[in-house]
């Protein structure tokens, strides 16, 4: 039974620290691919008809724009000389503006739009060029970077995000790597040549998340 037990437990040891996450040390394809926006071509707010989350490209970077549920009860509503509500829109949670609610069970529902920067001044995510329809959103993680892909076709963007198989060594043909074992994970550190990204820059290891529709105003 000790036997067993033993040989139970290096088996599901090995399990464990099979499972690879992978990084990169410095954005991809290169430093030398580092931009501060996209083309101006692009430029423009798109949105995911699922979430509602709107990304915006502009010439000073790119943001998010998320909506956050909030409420407000509604004895507090009518109690307050901050808050009022008229005509389904809610006023004073938004400096200088209202925004629709409703009212359920003694609460007033509404969403709270939030801009926050991607690639910005003192952002820690990079972005980089790898065409003129093709960027790689490069964010930055625990000392590495995790990139994310967006490609640009007429008015659409799609946004792909990494993959791998963590059971698989994937990457056995960049030739600079690291690895540690970090939370009974196989931590590998990549730095691809220019060369060996295109080699990962494929449908294989980018899958696509979500597509977006350029909001024409």
């Amino acid at each position: 039974m000790k036997i067993f037990a033993t040989i139970t437990t290096i088996f599901l040891s090995g399990m464990i620290f099979s499972q690879n996450s992978y990084l990169f040390e410095h954005p991809v394809p290169s430093n030398e691919h580092i931009v501060d926006k996209v083309e101006a071509s692009y430029f423009g707010k798109y949105q995911d008809k699922d979430s509602r989350a709107i990304y915006e490209f502009t010439a000073e970077g790119v943001f998010i724009t998320s909506m956050n549920m909030s409420t407000l009860p509604k004895k507090l509503v009518r109690e307050s000389s901050k808050y009022s509500v008229k005509k389904g829109f809610i006023h004073g949670v938004v400096i200088g503006d209202s925004i629709p609610c409703v009212l359920q069970k003694g609460l007033y529902y509404f969403g709270v739009h939030n801009r926050e920067a991607i690639v910005h001044r003192g952002t820690r995510t990079t972005l980089t060029k790898v065409s003129s329809e093709q960027y790689i959103l490069n964010y930055f993680e625990n000392g590495a970077y995790i990139p994310v892909k967006i490609s640009f076709k007429g008015s659409n963007l799609t946004i792909s995000d990494f993959d791998y198989d963590q059971e698989k060594t994937e990457f056995g043909f960049v030739k600079v790597q690291s690895s540690q074992i970090s939370n009974s994970l196989n931590r590998i550190v990549l730095s691809p040549s220019v060369d060996e990204f295109k080699r990962i820059n494929n449908t294989t290891h980018f899958i696509r998340r979500i597509a977006l529709e350029e909001l024409i105003d």
